[in-house]
């Protein structure tokens, strides 16, 4: 079967700490959710270090948390939902900017402490 896995992963740079956080989402072949889980685990440990020395020779540091794993069924009309999630606000934030925070995307120049020597 095939199962999709989401990831939260965290970009850690320099001193001051500043962080990025990337959400993936994976396919992987298994014959269980838990299966998936545990084969993205284990390739995501061998392909990531842990860290690198980005542009400005800073420390970059990678971590990764995986947060569920599900089925991907195709749909008979050819139309295959990948992923869903409800979320709800449960911050002090406005609703407004709760929403802007769940759909803002860095830009090309803030990625600039990410990129590698």
């Amino acid at each position: 079967m095939l199962y999709g896995v989401r990831v939260l992963f965290t970009n850690s740079v320099g001193d001051c700490d500043e962080r990025f956080y990337e959400i993936s989402i994976f396919t992987v072949q298994a014959e269980s959710a838990l299966e998936a889980f545990e084969k993205l685990e284990k390739h995501l440990h061998a392909v990531h270090t842990g860290s690198y020395l980005n542009t400005k020779e800073e420390n970059v540091r990678v971590s990764f948390e995986i947060l569920d794993s599900f089925s991907i069924y195709d749909d008979e009309n050819g139309i295959t939902e990948v992923y869903s999630a409800y979320v709800r606000n449960h911050s002090t934030l406005s609703e407004e900017e709760y929403k802007k925070v769940l759909t803002s995307q860095c830009e090309a120049d803030e990625l600039v402490p990410l990129r590698a020597l």
